[in-house]
C-alpha cells in the first residue's frame, strides 16, 4: 500500500467541490483507495511533459454530469507514494498547466 499525501490546493478545491456535489467524497475515497492499493488504473491518462514523473489524470463522475463532464483528479503515483495534486470540475477549468503541476511536485518534495 502506498503512502498517501494531499496538497493544500487539493484539500481546498476538494472541499469546495464536495459542497456542491454530494457524491464526490464517496467516489473519490473509493478511487484513492484503489490507486493506493493497486497503482494507477490503465484507464487513467499519464500526463506528458511533467519532467518524466508519473503524473496521471483521472476522470470522476459528478451528480448528473457523468465522467465526461465531471471532475478531474491530477495525482502523482510511484511504487511507494501517492500524492493528490489537484482536483477541479471540468466545466470550471480547461486543465492544469504543466508549470503548476511542476510547482506542486516541487512543493511536495518530488522534483
Amino acid at each position: 500500500m502506498r503512502n498517501c499525501k494531499k496538497t493544500r490546493k487539493f484539500d481546498r478545491d476538494c472541499k469546495r467541490l464536495s459542497s456542491k456535489h454530494s457524491n464526490l467524497c464517496k467516489i473519490l475515497e473509493k478511487e484513492i483507495r484503489n490507486i493506493a492499493r493497486l497503482g494507477p488504473d490503465p484507464r487513467h491518462d499519464r500526463l506528458p511533459g511533467v519532467n518524466e514523473k508519473p503524473v496521471y489524470k483521472c476522470r470522476i463522475p459528478l451528480n448528473r454530469k457523468g465522467k465526461r463532464g465531471g471532475a478531474r483528479l491530477i495525482y502523482y503515483c510511484d511504487e511507494r507514494s501517492l500524492v493528490l495534486l489537484f482536483i477541479y470540475a471540468k466545466n470550471a477549468k480547461d486543465g492544469v498547466p504543466v508549470m503548476a503541476i511542476n510547482d506542486a511536485l516541487s512543493q511536495a518534495g518530488l522534483l
